[in-house]
């Protein structure tokens, strides 16, 4: 009898950094809103109870739901959702764990009692039963601890710290080494027993994931593992339950100018002030985020599908297609990739979030050798900022430049084999 296994696998690669990174190295992406996104993301909510005992447990829940981010209010998580549509995301592993997906995957478990338009209310179980969030620097370690502790979620899930390369990390001489082995669990650990904890359960036990979430993952790599981005795909699928998908977000190069444009078009803001940030983490020692364009995504898809007698879709629709790659030349127990479906989502930029990354340039100032230019560069982020006023808040406050755009694939992954 033949038997076929399918794993799906979605590929989100969002041109929406939502957060600056704390980590020695910083974001290399802005912190954008996608047009489809509320720009407000957390909600407030104010409740009252008659009794003391409610009281302190409503004040929990609002504090908890004050930090929530929900897939409503947010394009690219609620895309994820919609994909999941009624699975359960089951057991989930975020390969590269940060405050904002933290918050969301807070959201897909069973929270108990939230409060939403002043009204208490049973937070609805999108089928979550745990989870692991792994990250390979100390700082981001103890900024997401703290998260899961004022999300009281210490019991669905651990932060764990550890490099996927081990040998890759010892190997590299970067603003990594800072932080290497400052482990969140017993110190000393390495690299190698911080997998094992991903990898197998506190019986020994094997574990596979029903869902993971690879939140700007590649783009960081450089950071702490260069030159092993092309490995990452099979890394993590290996990882995956049968039918487990895989969630990737990723970021667009925001490139060196803006094609067709003018030295003082507002996109061309967008990538001068890309450009002098990382020569200011560069000048200061560190290495920057290194993000990987849809094309390179693209060919690791191509790379892995199995000979099709039919050409596998276009690139940037926003139609599902059916299973129409199948090979019937295809050996047994042979991978193959199956490419769904592919979305995209413009970014407008206000002047707050093209501050943020101005200011990601200037803490890196002190460490450059030379003071007479980092005076220079200081000079330049000033204008810089003068110029984001200008082209933003000083016409509305309302005003955003759009630049650039967030990519969403859905990507199957089947296995066949007899039985």
């Amino acid at each position: 009898m033949r038997t076929t296994k399918s794993i799906v696998i979605v590929l989100v690669l969002s041109f929406n950094r939502r957060f600056v990174s704390t980590h020695t190295t910083a974001a290399a992406a802005f912190a954008a809103v996608p047009s489809s996104t509320s720009s407000t993301m957390l909600r407030s909510v104010t409740t009252s109870t008659s009794t003391s005992q409610n009281s302190s447990s409503s004040s929990i829940a609002d504090a908890r739901d004050q930090r929530l981010v929900y897939g409503a209010n947010d394009a690219l998580f609620g895309y994820i959702e919609d994909q999941q549509g009624h699975k359960p995301f089951g057991k989930v592993l975020d390969a590269g764990t940060g405050v904002h997906s933290l918050r969301w995957i807070a959201t897909l478990g069973d929270l108990g009692r939230t409060t939403r338009n002043n009204r208490t209310t049973t937070s609805r179980h999108k089928g979550l039963t745990d989870f692991v969030a792994v990250t390979a620097d100390e700082t981001m370690r103890h900024t997401v601890q703290h998260e899961l502790d004022a999300l009281g979620l210490n019991h669905l899930g651990k932060i764990v710290i550890g490099n996927w390369f081990p040998a890759a990390a010892s190997n590299n001489n970067n603003n990594n080494n800072k932080n290497k082995n400052k482990n969140s669990n017993d110190a000393g650990t390495t690299d190698e027993a911080a997998l094992r904890s991903i990898d197998y359960d506190e019986t020994g036990q094997r574990q596979l994931y029903d869902t993971i979430i690879a939140d700007y993952l590649i783009g960081a790599m450089d950071g702490f593992s260069p030159y092993k981005q092309d490995m990452m795909l099979d890394l993590l699928a290996q990882r995956l339950q049968p039918g487990g998908r895989l969630y990737i977000v990723g970021l667009e190069p925001i490139p060196d100018s803006y094609g067709g444009t003018t030295p003082n078009s507002p996109q061309a803001i967008i990538c001068d002030v890309r450009r002098i940030r990382d020569a200011c983490i560069l000048l200061a020692g560190d290495r920057c985020y290194r993000e990987y364009p849809v094309e390179w995504i693209e060919r690791q898809l191509h790379a892995k599908q199995a000979p099709s007698p039919s050409p596998a879709p276009p690139a940037h629709t926003n139609t599902s297609s059916t299973n129409n790659h199948h090979s019937s030349s295809s050996s047994s127990n042979t991978p193959r990739l199956h490419w769904l479906a592919s979305k995209q989502f413009p970014i407008l930029y206000s002047h707050r979030t093209i501050v943020k990354q101005i200011e990601v340039a200037r803490k890196k100032l002190p460490q450059i050798p030379s003071k007479a230019l980092a005076r220079e560069l200081s000079n330049t982020l000033r204008e810089l900022e003068l110029r984001s006023y200008a082209a933003t808040e000083q016409i509305s406050n309302t005003t955003r430049i759009q630049c650039g755009f967030d990519y969403v694939y859905v990507v199957v992954f089947t296995f066949s084999g007899r039985g």
